[in-house]
């Protein structure tokens, strides 16, 4: 093999690495990217409850773009009680007060299942 048939070789070879590493630095970006606004879906939300026609609403809304999204219907629940709603989106959180008892619950709900 000539000198000149070595160099275009190596040169072939140092383009398709780098062509290769630009690919995957891209893919990595775009993954991480996907991740990240996957799992803060509601990160900087505001939550809270509003009244319904049989109890309250909670509710997420995003104070840049105004957003407003429900995130449960909760019957019997006042709306001056308090709800959260974690920023992935996952879990959900309210307040109940037992008025027999006068003691406040704090419900917890994995909002892909039942009440925890």
């Amino acid at each position: 093999m000539s000198a000149g048939e070595q160099l275009k070789n190596n040169h072939g070879k140092k383009f398709t690495s780098l062509v290769i590493i630009i690919i995957v630095v891209f893919i990595s970006f775009i993954i991480c990217l996907f991740n990240y606004s996957y799992k803060n879906q509601y990160n900087g939300w505001l939550t809270g409850l509003i009244p319904d026609k049989k109890g309250s609403d909670l509710i997420v809304v995003n104070p840049i773009s105004h957003d407003v999204k429900k995130i449960l219907t909760l019957p019997d629940i006042a709306p001056d009680q308090f709800g959260a709603v974690s920023p992935n989106g996952k879990y959900a959180a309210y307040t109940q007060v037992d008025q027999k008892k006068g003691i406040t619950y704090i419900n917890i709900m994995d909002l892909n299942k039942k009440i925890i």
